[in-house]
């Protein structure tokens, strides 16, 4: 995992994370049925104040190349 990594790696590239949904990233909708605070992992602590982009694109994997590609650079 990314975790692993040596601290070279991960500062000499560019990174894309792709993440699953954890609960902490839908606190409206979860708290309330659950009736608690969800604690925020540190991990996605650490990434809810860097920017993000959204891209809508059809099921296809060269459309998905064109974007990290024209993302990239």
């Amino acid at each position: 995992t990314y975790h692993e990594l040596g601290s070279d790696l991960k500062k000499d590239n560019e990174w894309i994370v792709v993440a699953t949904a954890h609960p902490a990233k839908f606190e409206t909708i979860v708290e309330p049925l659950i009736g608690q605070d969800i604690p925020i992992p540190p991990e996605l602590a650490s990434i809810l104040d860097k920017p993000s982009s959204m891209h809508s694109i059809n099921a296809c994997m060269d459309e998905f190349k064109d974007i990290l590609n024209k993302n990239m650079h």
